[in-house]
């Protein structure tokens, strides 16, 4: 009989109440037999972070979830040495991709590309994207990012315009890119309008290419007629081979997939609360 088994991975320093809720909504919401919660001895996107002893965060968690009927705690990443990449304690799980559900939040999930073999990552568990709590965006409203403490954007470069100068808007970038990808023949192109629900940025841009080398001739393309307006992105992850390329401008997230990687990420499902942003005449 399959066993549903949940696995929310993190430092734990320490664990919180916040932690055991959020995975007690998933177990219900998705019937999920167990929950375990996988503490990252040396995760590998906090190489600097100051954390309590390993074995120390793990004990915490043995005792937070000690008594929960779904909820355990699991020192699979405790007993290898070195980072604690998902996709090696998946394979060492080796549970059945349609029994495992990897739990992450949604500004991690946009960091998918920055991981060990992202794609294995996906062939080996079904993908769990947390969203943002309602009115998570609070104080971090007007702030075009917050991702891994870096994504604060400093004031992109300024634009003489009739005498005065001004700053690109969100919108302005967004209707600009799309206009490059679609005269590229981007396919599928929409722009989702996350302001009200995500507190990474404020409008995605998705599109499709037929071929790494038409993918990365829509990328190019995009970067170029951007930087001839003076803007330029923040950084960008991915290469064509990947099938998935990220740039991002802190207040847009352009991601150009190949076909296939589009419809296996599915990354619209995760922002599908989200208005699409019109764009007759672009």
């Amino acid at each position: 009989m399959p066993f549903r088994t949940g696995l929310f991975g993190g430092s734990f320093n320490p664990i919180h109440y916040g932690h055991l809720l959020l995975a007690d909504e998933v177990a219900d919401a998705l019937e999920l037999d167990r929950v375990l919660f996988v503490t990252a001895p040396q995760p590998p996107h906090k190489p600097n972070a100051q954390l309590a002893p390993a074995a120390d965060r793990h004990a915490m968690v043995e005792l937070a979830v000690a008594g929960h009927p779904k909820l355990a705690a699991s020192d699979v990443e405790l007993r290898r040495a070195g980072p604690s990449y998902t996709v090696d304690t998946l394979a060492a799980l080796g549970m059945p991709r349609a029994e495992a559900f990897l739990i992450v939040g949604s500004e991690t999930f946009l960091d998918l590309l920055t991981w060990r073999t992202p794609r294995r990552v996906a062939e080996l568990a079904q993908i769990v994207v947390v969203p943002p709590a309602p009115g998570a965006r609070g104080t971090l409203h007007r702030v075009p990012g917050a991702r891994r403490g870096r994504r604060v954007h400093p004031d992109q470069a300024a634009l003489p315009r009739r005498g005065r100068v001004t700053m690109p808007s969100a919108e302005w970038k967004a209707r600009r890119a799309a206009r490059v990808a679609l005269d590229k023949r981007a396919g599928d192109l929409v722009v989702l309008d996350v302001q009200r629900v995500s507190s990474v940025t404020d409008y995605f841009l998705i599109c499709s290419g037929q071929s790494r080398t038409h993918l990365q001739t829509i990328t190019d393309a995009i970067r170029i007629e951007l930087k001839g307006d003076g803007v330029q992105p923040r950084h960008a992850e991915g290469v064509a081979e990947s099938g998935w390329v990220l740039l991002d401008y802190g207040d847009v997230l352009m991601h150009v997939f190949l076909e296939d990687t589009r419809a296996y990420y599915a990354l619209e499902r995760l922002w599908g609360d989200a208005p699409t942003l019109p764009l007759d005449g672009v």
